[in-house]
């Protein structure tokens, strides 16, 4: 029952380990050393289990160079349909009038200059 206690306050201390180290942006090859020091090795199977849930804790963890923002809420989201593709929505672009100014930036009428 005692081992059971230690083993939990290690995992928690780890857990904290991981998400300090996040929020000051380390690398992950220093949580992985950080396993290393605590000699926690991990089967290929188990680190590739592993590793998405960092990278997850790491995209919702606030950060200070994000002013307290996590990058999940910095990073756009794809508008998804609902079979899971991402949607393309059109791009407009306004036409260009033959007597405006030409947007190239040469102050000439449009129709002189680059049509």
């Amino acid at each position: 029952m005692q081992q059971l206690g230690k083993a939990e306050r290690m995992a928690d201390a780890l857990v904290d380990d991981i998400q300090l180290a996040c929020s000051m942006e380390e690398p992950l090859g220093v949580i992985m050393e950080e396993l290393e020091l605590r000699k926690i090795q991990l089967s290929k199977k188990q680190l590739n289990e592993i590793v998405p849930i960092i990278i997850q804790v790491r995209n919702t963890t606030r950060m200070w160079s994000n002013r307290g923002y996590t990058p999940a809420e910095l990073s756009p989201d794809p508008v998804r349909s609902a079979d899971g593709k991402v949607v393309q929505f059109p791009v407009e672009s306004s036409k260009i009038g033959r007597n405006e100014p030409c947007p190239c930036g040469s102050g000439k009428k449009y129709k002189k200059c680059c049509l």
